[in-house]
Protein backbone atom coordinates (compact mmCIF):
# COMPACT_ATOMS: atom_id res chain seq x y z
CA UNK A 1 0.00 0.00 0.00
CA UNK A 2 3.01 2.34 0.74
CA UNK A 3 3.86 2.05 -2.55
CA UNK A 4 0.85 3.18 -3.83
CA UNK A 5 0.86 6.71 -1.75
CA UNK A 6 4.55 7.06 -3.36
CA UNK A 7 3.83 6.98 -6.26
CA UNK A 8 0.97 9.11 -6.53
CA UNK A 9 2.62 11.67 -4.30
CA UNK A 10 5.67 11.85 -6.65
CA UNK A 11 3.20 12.25 -9.54
CA UNK A 12 1.17 14.73 -7.53
CA UNK A 13 4.77 16.95 -7.05
CA UNK A 14 5.87 15.99 -10.54
CA UNK A 15 2.64 17.63 -11.97
CA UNK A 16 2.91 20.55 -9.70
CA UNK A 17 6.42 21.37 -10.31
CA UNK A 18 5.65 21.24 -14.26
CA UNK A 19 2.65 23.78 -13.48
CA UNK A 20 4.77 26.09 -11.83
CA UNK A 21 7.19 25.77 -14.67
CA UNK A 22 4.57 26.30 -17.24
CA UNK A 23 3.80 29.77 -15.37
CA UNK A 24 6.55 30.83 -15.56
CA UNK A 25 7.58 30.32 -19.03
CA UNK A 26 4.22 31.71 -20.10
CA UNK A 27 3.61 34.62 -17.75
CA UNK A 28 7.16 35.40 -16.36
CA UNK A 29 6.26 34.22 -12.66
CA UNK A 30 6.01 31.09 -10.82
CA UNK A 31 2.79 31.40 -8.84
CA UNK A 32 -0.17 34.32 -9.63
CA UNK A 33 -1.63 35.23 -6.22
CA UNK A 34 -5.40 35.36 -8.03
CA UNK A 35 -4.66 31.96 -9.57
CA UNK A 36 -6.77 29.00 -7.74
CA UNK A 37 -4.62 26.70 -9.28
CA UNK A 38 -1.60 27.33 -8.22
CA UNK A 39 -3.07 28.06 -4.65
CA UNK A 40 -3.96 24.36 -4.84
CA UNK A 41 -0.78 23.22 -6.58
CA UNK A 42 1.63 25.07 -4.22
CA UNK A 43 -0.71 23.13 -1.09
CA UNK A 44 -0.31 19.90 -2.57
CA UNK A 45 3.25 20.01 -3.15
CA UNK A 46 3.81 20.78 -0.04
CA UNK A 47 2.10 18.49 1.51
CA UNK A 48 3.63 15.38 -0.30
CA UNK A 49 6.93 16.61 0.04
CA UNK A 50 6.32 16.26 3.94
CA UNK A 51 3.55 13.43 3.28
CA UNK A 52 5.81 10.90 1.46
CA UNK A 53 8.83 10.53 3.99
CA UNK A 54 6.60 10.29 6.92
CA UNK A 55 4.65 7.53 5.51
CA UNK A 56 8.14 5.71 4.16
CA UNK A 57 9.52 6.41 7.73
CA UNK A 58 5.93 4.61 8.98
CA UNK A 59 5.82 1.74 6.91
CA UNK A 60 9.73 1.05 8.08
CA UNK A 61 8.95 0.98 12.17
CA UNK A 62 6.13 -1.21 10.99
CA UNK A 63 8.16 -3.47 9.75
CA UNK A 64 10.73 -3.50 12.48
CA UNK A 65 7.93 -3.62 15.42
CA UNK A 66 9.27 -0.13 16.66
CA UNK A 67 6.68 2.53 18.14
CA UNK A 68 5.33 5.64 15.84
CA UNK A 69 7.10 8.78 16.57
CA UNK A 70 4.90 11.20 18.06
CA UNK A 71 6.49 14.00 16.15
CA UNK A 72 5.83 12.87 12.70
CA UNK A 73 1.86 12.96 13.70
CA UNK A 74 2.57 17.08 14.52
CA UNK A 75 4.48 17.75 11.10
CA UNK A 76 2.07 15.69 9.63
CA UNK A 77 -1.06 17.56 10.57
CA UNK A 78 0.58 21.09 10.47
CA UNK A 79 1.01 19.48 6.61
CA UNK A 80 -2.88 18.94 6.42
CA UNK A 81 -3.44 22.34 7.96
CA UNK A 82 -0.98 23.96 5.62
CA UNK A 83 -2.53 22.37 2.69
CA UNK A 84 -6.07 23.45 3.53
CA UNK A 85 -4.99 27.06 4.36
CA UNK A 86 -3.32 27.37 1.24
CA UNK A 87 -6.88 26.09 -0.42
CA UNK A 88 -8.72 28.36 1.17
CA UNK A 89 -6.43 31.58 0.69
CA UNK A 90 -6.90 30.42 -3.03
CA UNK A 91 -10.62 30.34 -3.15
CA UNK A 92 -10.93 34.01 -1.46
CA UNK A 93 -8.45 35.59 -3.98
CA UNK A 94 -9.32 33.95 -6.80
CA UNK A 95 -10.67 36.16 -9.98
CA UNK A 96 -14.09 35.71 -9.89
CA UNK A 97 -15.95 35.59 -13.52
CA UNK A 98 -18.73 37.85 -13.69
CA UNK A 99 -21.95 36.29 -15.78
CA UNK A 100 -22.08 38.74 -18.90
CA UNK A 101 -25.19 40.75 -18.90
CA UNK A 102 -27.34 41.05 -21.71
CA UNK A 103 -26.36 37.40 -22.62
CA UNK A 104 -28.08 35.87 -25.64
CA UNK A 105 -28.57 31.94 -25.92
Amino acid sequence: QVYAYVAGGLGIICFSILYFMQNKRLRGKWCNRRDLLSWISLGLLVFYIVYIPIKIENNYLALIGEFYDPWSRRIHLSAIIFMYVCFILGLVKMDRILPKKNRVV
